[in-house]
């Protein structure tokens, strides 16, 4: 048996040395990385349940892939260029990067589009490199009930259906975010968890291992790369979980919840959708729930195809300029045929009438 034990040792030492070493280099890395600028748009707030927000009352010129843009913030770390004390009515977007506008301008954003055709006050709420769980939390400590806000817009990315089971932080250090810890679901109640000492979970020190992570990375990548982008069943009960959450606070509010889901660009130049595409899986979370929803997709995808120089994205996930004033335009198109603009916010059938170019 004495074989065995130094078999387990062997094994045991190896893999302690590999963790050291996948952190180390994961340090590495990001110390080395350049300064991209993002730590004069967004600040660390450990004390706050969502980590991290934008500055207040900024205009600073941020660089994406070649492209220039600046990021104006109003006094509550909104990206808006007026403060607001009260409002009759408002809509709220939240979100990420999508909605907060990355690579576009304050007036090139999705609730600026929204609020020149309606006449609306549209709030960003957007914070990149949020998931659900963080927009909610962001949500309920930033809102005004001098909003008075009686809808508010998720803009669901679909990497966050792959996210939505940890929390990430902002280090102003590197300029860049990082995994903060993995949240525990407990009966199914998502909780960002305790920074108290608690009894050693094996099971979880297992999940979370950087070497476990490679290897299945890498042979998932290698072997089941169409599996790898879609979220297992785990996954997917903490994105349930999250918007759960989300509706009953907005309902709260007195308000609606609505959901736009982005697409990818590569889905909408794909051939066939024969491969599952990850909304088929929020939405039936979404008609579990009875949350009124905008597929992207298909539209975005007949738009495409009808004119393949169509250019409305600034990268594989965020639109550009144009995509967010197209994406504006079928979202009120879409709101209006589910009566929910008319009945919630007062605006009377035909008072403007959109049409995609």
């Amino acid at each position: 048996m004495s074989w065995i034990r130094i078999l387990a040792f062997n094994i045991f030492l190896t893999f302690v040395v590999l963790e050291i070493g996948l952190y180390l280099l994961e340090e590495r890395q990001y110390s080395q990385e350049k300064d991209n600028g993002y730590a004069n748009v967004f600040r660390s707030m450990p004390s706050k349940s969502y980590l991290y927000d934008h500055h207040p009352n900024i205009e600073y010129l941020l660089s994406s892939n070649g492209l220039q843009y600046t990021v104006i913030t109003n006094e509550s770390g909104l990206r808006e260029s007026i403060d607001y004390d009260e409002l009759e009515e408002s809509v709220i977007f939240l979100g990420d990067s999508i909605i907060e506008g990355a690579a576009v301008e304050n007036d090139e954003t999705i609730d600026h589009y929204f609020e020149s055709s309606t006449g609306i006050v549209s709030l960003n709420y957007g914070v990149s490199s949020y998931n659900t769980v963080q927009e909610l939390e962001y949500l309920k400590d930033r809102y005004n009930k001098n909003y008075n806000t009686k809808l508010v817009i998720l803009g669901f990315c679909l990497n966050d259906l792959l996210q939505n089971h940890f929390v990430r932080s902002f280090d102003p250090k590197t300029s860049n975010w990082r995994v903060a810890r993995y949240l525990s679901q407990d009966n199914k109640n998502i909780s960002l968890g305790s920074q108290e000492s608690t009894p050693i979970n094996i099971k979880s020190i297992l999940k979370n291992s950087r070497t476990i992570k490679t290897a299945y990375n890498f042979f998932m990548l290698s072997f089941l790369r169409n599996e790898y982008f879609l979220p297992n069943s785990e996954e997917l009960q903490y994105t349930e979980q999250a918007i759960t959450d989300l509706q009953r606070y907005v309902n709260s509010l007195g308000a609606d919840l609505f959901v736009v889901i982005y697409p990818y660009q590569h889905q909408l130049k794909s051939k066939n959708l024969s491969i599952l595409p990850p909304q088929e899986l929020l939405l039936p979370i979404l008609e579990k729930l009875e949350i009124n929803s905008l597929n992207l997709l298909h539209p975005l995808r007949n738009l495409f195809l009808k004119d393949l120089d169509l250019n409305i994205y600034h990268d594989n996930v965020h639109p550009n300029a144009k995509g967010h004033e197209i994406i504006s335009q079928m979202l009120i198109n879409d709101l209006k045929k589910k009566s929910l603009i008319t009945s919630k916010l007062g605006i009377h059938s035909g008072q403007y009438e959109i049409t995609v170019h």
